[in-house]
């Protein structure tokens, strides 16, 4: 923090009027779109706290300026976003640029907690904007979903609180169901909202700093606000599919569930609880539908683990059997001869290898005899 402190009082003092000036960080579709000032880009890219107060206090008026996105700097420590170690960064931000009931509506759900009663008065003043969805977007991509994001999209990805979401379910209850033009539906962006991993602009997975404890409460009561209001949402599937992929089978094969996503970015404990109570799962509290286009999903992250259980799982049946209750040693369980799962079970007796003195039976079967 000292050596980057006192590059930037150099920088400064070389070229006072780099403060005011805009660098477009974009590439792609989006070139053009990214236009950021040093105080928006120290915010976004997690910059020390000293870093951060040092270029308000030489440019204080760059708080209550938008970058190219339409984002103030405060936009990026808030919401979402929020942990301890921004929490000094973040008040000052909102100290020089206070947010008001004359914001626009999206901009203050993207400051999540911190904007609670402005908006809650906002949608107060002006509920036919919680009906208002996005503009069409200028720079598609192809198979882009054609969804537009409301305001509801934006509490679920920001963490809004509570309140705030149930409001905007009130106004417009069908927002629940649509998905924007990524192909999310507001369960997977809450999902995700409390995550301790984001995906980076190549697809690869950047930890970042825990989130805050408000945070994490406000994304599961999101999720549970959400399932409340469409009970089917835990097995909807996101509609983005890659480059020449087929929309006909973007349900069935590319299609994530709102768990899958929570998993894959690390949500906390309490979001995952809150979505498996709506979504089908084994015992290891994983979705029963496999990841896309992989060979599955599971919460063990060690390599050689995770090999074993997608051998034994399977093959064997003997997960099953351990994780429905049963006791004793599961050594001698095998796949029965049909096609209806049955297993061969030895006899109590033991000590004969005959299969013909064997009992054929379901695997509830073997499960309630061991119980």
């Amino acid at each position: 923090e000292s050596r980057a402190l006192a590059a930037c009082e150099l920088l400064l003092d070389a070229y006072p009027a780099a403060l005011d000036e805009e660098r477009d960080i974009s590439i792609g579709v989006t070139r053009g779109e990214r236009k950021m000032a040093p105080l928006h880009l120290a915010a976004k890219f997690d910059a020390p706290t000293p870093l951060l107060l040092r270029l308000l206090e030489a440019a204080p008026h760059m708080a209550a300026r938008k970058d190219g996105a339409g984002r103030f700097p405060a936009h990026y420590l808030a919401g979402s976003y929020a942990t301890d170690h921004t929490a000094p960064a973040l008040a000052a931000l909102l100290e020089h640029h206070p947010p008001n009931e004359e914001w626009p509506l999206r901009d203050l759900l993207r400051l999540g907690a911190c904007a609670e009663i402005y908006t809650l008065a906002r949608l107060q003043a002006h509920p036919q904007e919680a009906s208002e969805p996005d503009p069409p977007p200028t720079n598609t991509l192809p198979n882009r979903p054609s969804g537009r994001a409301y305001p509801l999209h934006y509490a679920a990805n920001r963490a809004a609180p509570a309140r705030v979401v149930a409001r905007l379910l009130e106004l417009c209850p069908q927002a629940a169901r649509a998905f924007d033009s990524h192909g999310n539906f507001p369960i997977h962006l809450a999902a995700c909202a409390a995550g301790q991993l984001s995906r980076s602009v190549w697809g690869a997975m950047v930890r970042r700093r825990p989130p805050a404890q408000s945070v994490r409460d406000a994304a599961a009561a999101g999720c549970r606000l959400l399932l409340e209001a469409w009970p089917e949402s835990g097995e909807a599937c996101d509609r983005f599919v890659g480059v020449g992929a087929p929309r006909d089978e973007q349900n069935d094969r590319l299609g994530r569930w709102p768990l899958h996503l929570a998993l894959n970015c690390h949500a906390p404990d309490s979001v995952l609880d809150v979505l498996r109570t709506r979504t089908p799962c084994d015992a290891f509290g994983n979705p029963t539908r496999r990841w896309p286009r992989r060979k599955g999903m599971m919460t063990k992250v060690n390599a050689a683990d995770v090999r074993k259980l997608t051998r034994a799982g399977p093959l064997s049946l003997r997960l099953r059997y351990l994780c429905s209750g049963a006791r004793g040693d599961p050594e001698d369980l095998c796949l029965g001869g049909d096609k209806f799962g049955t297993i061969i079970y030895p006899s109590r007796d033991g000590g004969d290898d005959d299969p013909s003195l064997h009992e054929t039976m379901s695997l509830e079967t073997v499960v309630e005899r061991r119980g």
